[in-house]
């Protein structure tokens, strides 16, 4: 119960959390330019986490794997609904 509680204390740190919501937004952007992959975002962020402690490297790149994954589904969910896509002249 000890190492769940420690592992929440570490994922509840303000500084954890901002390098999460830093990661979400980089995933996000990430997410939406065309033929850039969500796995080059968190290839890119990799560099950035060897500076950091495990739980917090850890903790960006999870978190930018979620922002592309949320940015992609949106997308993906749009050209279902609407049929419209970049291609085809209709503004989203």
């Amino acid at each position: 119960m000890d190492i769940f509680l420690e592992a929440l204390l570490n994922i509840i740190d303000p500084v954890t959390l901002t390098y999460m919501v830093i990661g979400v937004g980089a995933g996000l952007m990430a997410g939406s330019i065309p033929g850039f992959t969500i796995a080059m975002a968190i290839v890119l962020t990799l560099p950035f986490t060897f500076s950091m402690p495990p739980a917090q490297g850890l903790a960006t790149m999870i978190s930018v794997l979620v922002g592309g994954l949320v940015r992609r589904s949106y997308v993906g969910h749009l050209n279902w609904h609407t049929g419209n896509t970049i291609f085809s002249g209709n503004n989203l």
